[in-house]
């Protein structure tokens, strides 16, 4: 992050009308102002520092450019709420850095979770949320405009489990995929794919050549897929693995855990070599798969094109049973 330039402070009463002005404007852009919003604008020390909450502000080149505050709910338990960038500062990363320091403050004081309200029209900033590993939780609340709510567990991560896909879980399965394609680092596909499109390849897959369903506390999170290599009988004991993660499950572990428990799944699977096919470019998922013993085993240089680039394609494998 451009240190240099970016700077995330602590409030200051003087900062009032800034922290008013931030908010009041992206309100009345989606939304309305409603009641509570104009109490805790206009008074933020008595409603929010003063019952032990944070508020934080961000400058770009030393110019106040946004803000975010952390309130107090009850024991444990904070509301990231109230943030705001303003136009001519967004994409910089500011909300993304804004939102890290409350979680980290919030870190410090002991919190075991942090909430939040907002609503369906605002994707990027929903976006970001899940990134940062906020889960939808049902909604209630005191805002009029909230049609969701999310939480972020501080203390532990939520439990993970795997289960056959079902035909009810399709449209998650593409909605997961297709969140990888504009990365341009996981898929050769270089637009989006229906959920028609891939219903042959989800019939495909079989008791020895599963699909599973990545689950955290009942949330779809990612999909693993076993399939064939090559097609002929000679190969029935090799297959190809591929994992695909949400962008909010992303980044924790997530990735890790699944490759390692298909690992141990491969000797009642009946798979003896598992196969990964990975861009060359894609550095993470390369280096999530040498750490769990693979080897590069191929590399088809420039044997695909993304966006006018010339890719290769590394073929990294591992026997699993001997």
């Amino acid at each position: 992050m451009e240190s240099s330039v970016l700077e995330i402070i602590d409030y200051q009463p003087e900062h009032q009308p800034w922290f008013e002005k931030f908010n009041r404007h992206w309100i009345e852009r989606y939304f309305w102002m409603e009641p509570v919003d104009v109490e805790v604008l206009q008074h933020p020390e008595s409603h929010i520092l003063n019952k032990g909450g944070s508020i934080f502000m961000a400058t770009w080149q030393k110019e106040l450019a946004g803000t975010v505050a952390l309130q107090f709910v009850e024991t444990g338990v904070y509301e990231f709420t109230k943030m705001a960038v303003e136009e001519r500062f967004q994409g910089k990363k500011i909300g993304k850095a804004l939102a890290e320091a409350a979680i980290e403050r919030a870190k410090k004081a002991g919190a075991r979770k942090i909430i939040l309200y907002s609503s369906t029209k605002l994707g990027t900033a929903l976006g970001l949320y899940r990134k940062l590993g906020f889960r939808e939780i049902p909604v209630d609340g005191p805002y009029q405009r909230s049609d969701i709510k999310m939480e972020l567990n501080l203390r532990s991560p939520g439990i993970i489990r795997y289960r056959n896909a079902t035909m009810e879980d399709l449209p998650r399965i593409v909605e997961i995929y297709n969140s990888t394609i504009p990365g341009r680092m996981v898929t050769a596909d270089t637009e989006v794919v229906s959920v028609e499109s891939r219903l042959e390849w989800f019939k495909d897959h079989s008791l020895t050549r599963p699909l599973w369903i990545v689950e955290e506390e009942k949330n779809r999170v990612g999909w693993v897929s076993f399939q064939s290599f090559y097609g002929r009988p000679a190969y029935d004991a090799t297959a190809e693995i591929s994992i695909y993660l949400d962008p909010s499950a992303r980044g924790r572990g997530l990735g890790k855990k699944a490759l390692g428990y298909a690992m141990e799944r491969c000797s009642a699977l009946k798979i003896k070599t598992l196969l990964g096919f990975i861009f060359s470019h894609n550095e993470l998922s390369l280096k999530l798969f040498r750490e769990a013993g693979f080897q590069e085993w191929a590399l088809l240089p420039n044997v695909a094109v993304l966006d006018g680039t010339d890719r290769s394609l590394v073929i990294v494998g591992k026997r699993i049973v001997q």
